[in-house]
């Protein structure tokens, strides 16, 4: 992919023809303009000769500039929707945003599932709307696709933990949940540059690692020697998503699990759920992780996994995610958390009775 990109840019290379020939245009120009100026015999044959020359010369430019952009511009379009299903726009807006960190994130609370309280917020990479109008799945591909990942991993440590710090009065003591690209971990100069700077909110954050960006045996070694100097939490995202999650749980060790919304969905009503997400809590009481249900979209879901003992909860039906970092989730959903713990807690007491 990036060789057919590199040749393609050097066809683009040829625009650059069009810009010498408005230099020779000029050159011939000058020539008219100093045989103008010398008076030698038949000057003003050469001038005329040199204007006649200059006319053709500007003449051929104009037409093959016009005739070359319109190539150009064709291939380009047809190289991105072949090779990038993407269009012409859509790389620049892509260049802009990287460019000019244009970045916006929007936070979903972490919701205690015993007290209704907000425990931690997850930053969601986000941009504007008019400006670049990009989703983060197609930003994550094109920066796949440009070998710019390792910028999208800079920018969006760099840039929460800046949000953080802005608004330290309503984190207070609550944590921030950083969607890590951990495939591209960062450089050891850039990672002590960040802990330079913001070393004081490490303890707070909680780096999220998925299966899709999982790390080698080296990159797991440097998460975790990273992890005992700085003191930042690990969770293990979208658990339940792929293939291999026993493994990734077993090998890196976190202290939060994230279970993904497909197992959390309709998990009132299948049994299959209710098994595999019943044995997963079991086994994370016994080995100090925390779960958090993702994915919450009705009242069935959450009074479910409250009975079940998640540790927090997250999603549409507790709180959507906003640009605006809220203190406390409603009334309504707060009363109704504390109400189903009220009522497990006592059909629990009962059964420990009989």
């Amino acid at each position: 992919m990036l060789k057919r990109f590199q040749d393609f840019q050097a066809y683009r290379k040829q625009g650059k023809q069009i810009i010498l020939l408005f230099c020779l245009d000029l050159f011939i120009l000058l020539l008219a303009l100093i045989s103008s100026l010398i008076p030698m015999r038949y000057s003003q044959l050469f001038t005329v000769g040199f204007l006649l020359l200059d006319i053709f010369c500007l003449m051929y430019t104009l037409v093959f500039s016009k005739r070359n952009s319109s190539i150009i511009k064709n291939l380009e379009e047809s190289f991105l929707h072949n090779n990038y299903g993407t269009s012409v726009n859509k790389i620049k807006r892509f260049h802009k945003l990287m460019e000019e960190n244009l970045f916006e994130y929007h936070f979903q609370p972490i919701i205690h599932a015993r007290t209704g309280d907000i425990y931690a917020y997850e930053a969601l990479m986000r941009t504007n709307t008019e400006v670049i109008g990009m989703q983060p799945v197609e930003i994550l591909d094109l920066a796949a696709k440009e070998n710019r990942l390792y910028d999208i991993e800079k920018y969006t440590f760099y840039n929460t933990l800046k949000i953080m710090k802005d608004n330290s009065n309503t984190f207070q003591t609550r944590k921030l949940f950083i969607n890590s690209v951990s495939s591209h971990q960062l450089f050891d100069e850039d990672f002590n540059l960040l802990y330079q700077k913001y070393g004081s909110l490490f303890k707070d954050i909680v780096i999220e690692i998925t299966e899709a960006t999982l790390l080698n045996d080296d990159g797991i070694k440097l998460l975790h020697k990273r992890l005992q100097k700085t003191n930042f939490q690990l969770a293990l995202d979208d658990y339940g998503a792929g293939y291999s999650n026993a493994s990734i749980l077993l090998t890196s060790n976190p202290n939060f699990v994230k279970i993904d919304h497909s197992l959390i969905h309709n998990i009132n009503v299948d049994s299959k759920k209710q098994h595999l997400v019943s044995n997963l809590v079991n086994f994370a009481n016994h080995n100090q992780i925390k779960i958090i249900a993702e994915g919450i979209e009705s009242y069935e879901e959450l009074e479910y996994v409250i009975s079940i003992g998640v540790d927090y909860i997250q999603g549409f039906y507790t709180a959507k995610p906003n640009p605006i970092i809220i203190d406390t989730i409603s009334e309504d959903l707060l009363a109704k958390i504390r109400e189903l713990n009220y009522k497990h807690f006592c059909d629990t007491s009962e059964l420990m009775i009989v």
